[in-house]
């Protein structure tokens, strides 16, 4: 926010009756019920496309940079296990309740 860059789709803000030019804190953001179900979506979205992305480079084998997109995957994975659930714990609450 302190940069004035917010990565949350225009109908999700207005959703959360949030207008971007008047956004004062970040938590009054997260915490927001469509902002949440919002974070909640798109972590379950991410969490299939590296299910489906972990497949393909298992298909890979030895190819040539199969072995950095595996890591890079696996550096994403961790992101979307670990870090975003602590980070956001509500969404991964409401994921789980979905």
């Amino acid at each position: 926010l302190e940069a004035g860059l917010i990565n949350i789709p225009a109908d999700v803000m207005a959703a959360a009756g949030l207008d971007p030019e008047a956004l004062s804190d970040y938590e009054s953001v997260v915490s927001k019920e469509a902002v949440v179900r919002w974070m909640s979506e798109e972590l379950l979205i991410a969490r299939q496309s590296l299910d489906a992305a972990d497949a393909s480079l298992a298909d890979m084998g030895q190819q040539p940079g199969g072995r950095v997109l595996k890591m890079f995957s696996a550096s994403i994975r961790r992101f979307a296990d670990r870090t975003f659930p602590r980070r956001f714990p509500s969404a991964e609450v409401d994921l789980v309740s979905a």
